[in-house]
């Protein structure tokens, strides 16, 4: 019988297999976006580089879980329940809560001043997360979604809470980036670790962080930490928007407001400046 190209050999250690199907899962669970809420099989294979047996088999027990439903009549997937009750948890923590309460008045203030969309973002152990948004009333517009996670090393509002993280928290995110496998990211432009140490001293240099395209093709966004009493990133306020409106002159004319709105919730949380 022909062994498939993604089975783990008879001999590999229980252990590594079950990380790799855990990778795999991941994988499946990371071509949803709100841009693409629906997905064929056809496309899972395809953008996973998966074989159709595997991607079968995964899909089959993310279902059996709740992760992932299927449309019976168009036969493709989006996220299931186990996911927004995952997700769920995470906003209702008491302590997103106080912070999406102190930081609303100013994310609006910062929508109203830059007509652009307006988010903010809380990171975990290695990531970050959307936790409010505040999306542009103009026609054309940008959202990342609530909910939605992010690695530190993409993307402004990644490098504006790094540049302000305790220092084993940085290693560990680095040392991530240097073993990322670029196919888990075929999104997005991956920095080296030379180039993100640079950025990350500019951005505690002028306190802001700045990205043309890196995470979302002719997108651009401008991000700030929100520091705590010790100076480490608590969250960060970001503003996204169309590169070709959201212009790097015109984010640097905002980036005091910027800076501004994120000392402005760092004070209502009680953190002295």
């Amino acid at each position: 019988m022909k062994k498939d190209a993604n089975t783990p050999a008879a001999n590999e250690p229980t252990a590594e297999r079950g990380s790799q199907a855990i990778h795999r899962a991941l994988q499946l669970l990371k071509c949803f976006s709100v841009e693409r809420p629906t997905v064929s099989l056809t496309e899972l294979t395809r953008q996973t580089g998966l074989t159709m047996p595997t991607v079968h088999r995964m899909v089959k027990a993310l279902q059996s879980s709740g992760f992932l439903v299927q449309d019976s009549v168009t036969n493709r997937y989006s996220l299931g329940p186990a996911v927004m009750n995952l997700a769920r948890v995470m906003m209702h923590r008491s302590a997103n809560e106080d912070l999406v309460t102190a930081a609303m008045p100013h994310l609006e203030e910062l929508r109203s001043i830059t007509n652009e969309t307006v988010g903010l973002h809380c990171p975990t152990a290695e990531a970050r997360y959307c936790v409010a948004e505040l999306v542009s009333r103009q026609p054309l517009r940008l959202s990342t979604g609530v909910g939605h996670t992010y690695e530190l090393f993409i993307g402004a509002t990644g490098h504006a809470i790094l540049a302000f993280s305790k220092p084993d928290t940085v290693e560990r995110v680095l040392t991530r980036l240097e073993h990322a496998d670029r196919r888990d990211y075929p999104e997005f432009e991956i920095p080296t670790r030379k180039q993100i140490e640079a950025e990350l001293a500019t951005i505690r240099r002028q306190g802001y962080a700045m990205s043309l395209g890196e995470v979302v093709a002719n997108a651009t966004a401008v991000a700030a930490p929100i520091l705590s009493d010790e100076g480490i990133a608590v969250a960060a306020v970001n503003v996204t928007g169309p590169a070709d409106r959201w212009t790097r002159p015109l984010m640097e004319q905002h980036t005091s407001d910027l800076i501004k709105a994120a000392r402005q919730i760092s004070a209502r949380l009680g953190y002295p400046e």
